[in-house]
């Protein structure tokens, strides 16, 4: 409803992704992923093994992320205040059109 645009900080704010990382890992990510050991003692989680791939990378990508604004994130009590109406009616005219 705010026709803004989203980066990776305010998808995970918005439910839109579940981690953000650095699309320099994309190569690390998938190479991991393929030598994981799958189905194999402590392995034997699927959802595990991916979370602790996906955890470790997200964390070496903190420093690519921290410098970003998060727009949404900054302005979100603003949004919700002016959206948190029960009907169209009841937003601010200029919100209406």
């Amino acid at each position: 409803m705010t026709g803004a645009q989203i980066n990776a900080p305010d998808a995970v704010h918005l439910g839109l992704a579940d981690r953000c990382i650095a699309s320099h890992h994309r190569d690390a990510l998938l190479q991991q992923l393929t030598d994981a050991r799958w189905g194999a003692g402590e392995n034997t989680d699927a959802n595990g093994v991916v979370n602790r791939i996906m955890r470790e990378l997200e964390q070496t990508s903190q420093p690519v992320f921290a410098e970003l604004e998060a727009p949404v994130y900054q302005h979100s009590p603003l949004i919700r205040e002016l959206m948190d109406h029960d009907s169209v009616e009841q937003l601010s005219p200029p919100l209406r059109r």
